[in-house]
């Protein structure tokens, strides 16, 4: 996580804690709205990284909405430097996700956040919230996919708050707890939500039934990362992704779907998470035990068998 305190970055994390006793930090939360009138071809550029669960978020509802002609995007190098995220192409001027930050205010104090959707027109992020860049992309498209429908508005709405709370930030809160007691809570928490929607898997073929909607893409980058990352990093070892067999199902079937594969490096998420110092000390890189294409292959399998479904 990146800071900036009156313009200057941080990268220590105990700097930081220093600092926050006498500055009071704050969460840039940028949420403007983005009608579909104003979107025009190199306008808007979607910035991201391949390991962040809430940039997937928003690759994945881009690339399966077909945005590409309309929302260029941009990753950041999957290895966090001593200046924090550098896109991996320049943007206008601008070298470093920090640089964006700093565009309207040169003096800006708190957290560095992806993904972000900024606007070349503007030169400024116009918001870097991933659930609302992503109901902005369901709106764009809307008349040819309705991924978020307004007649479930309500029930969507919950759900991804449910996914968020309980599996998204879950497997974090498993991961940093300082307690035995608390991570055997946030453990308890965790896999019972999953064990919620394996039950509710059993009838349907998607969360809100035989339509993808929304939710889908909030749950799935957490399912992607799970058996690769947050089985050995954030110590959810008390089941493997395997052991829900509707969500493994479920699982492969998304990754089965056109659009859906491309928004996944699993060389890229595994090299982002273990170069952070403060989870991977060592610095050393392990070998995945997939080929990248691998699930993809599986899934298509997985579809043939179950053409019925």
């Amino acid at each position: 996580m990146a800071y900036l305190v009156e313009g200057q970055f941080i990268k220590n994390w105990e700097d930081v804690r220093l600092h926050s006793k006498t500055i009071h930090f704050q969460s840039r939360s940028v949420g403007e709205w983005v009608t579909a009138d104003e979107f025009a071809p190199n306008r808007f550029t979607l910035v991201c990284g391949w390991g962040d669960p809430w940039s997937h978020r928003t690759t994945l509802v881009h690339s399966f909405l077909q945005l590409g002609g309309l929302i260029d995007i941009v990753y950041v190098s999957p290895e966090y430097g001593d200046l924090g995220w550098r896109l991996e192409t320049p943007i206008q001027s601008y070298s470093l996700v920090t640089d964006l930050y700093l565009a309207e205010d040169t003096s800006f104090t708190g957290r560095v956040t992806i993904p972000l959707l900024w606007d070349r027109l503007q030169n400024k992020i116009v918001n870097n919230d991933s659930l609302l860049i992503s109901k902005i992309f369901c709106e764009l498209a809307r008349e040819n996919t309705d991924l978020y429908p307004s007649e479930k508005t309500k029930e969507t709405d919950f759900l991804i708050q449910f996914i968020h709370e309980r599996i998204n930030n879950g497997v974090y809160k498993i991961g940093f707890s300082n307690t035995q007691n608390i991570y055997n809570k946030m453990s308890d928490s965790f896999f019972s939500a999953l064990f919620i929607l394996e039950h509710r898997l059993r009838n349907t073929r998607f969360l809100l039934g035989n339509e993808i909607t929304l939710c889908d893409f909030i749950l799935l980058p957490t399912l992607v990362r799970f058996n690769e990352i947050y089985f050995p990093c954030m110590k959810c070892t008390a089941h493997r992704l395997e052991d829900f067999p509707n969500l493994w199902a479920y699982y492969l079937e998304l990754l089965s779907m056109p659009y859906i594969a491309n928004t996944i490096d699993y060389q890229k998420i595994v090299a982002t998470y273990y170069t952070l110092e403060f989870i991977n000390p060592s610095m050393i890189i392990p070998n995945t035990h997939r080929q990248e294409n691998s699930l993809v292959s599986e899934s298509r399998e997985y579809e043939i068998y179950t053409a019925p479904f």
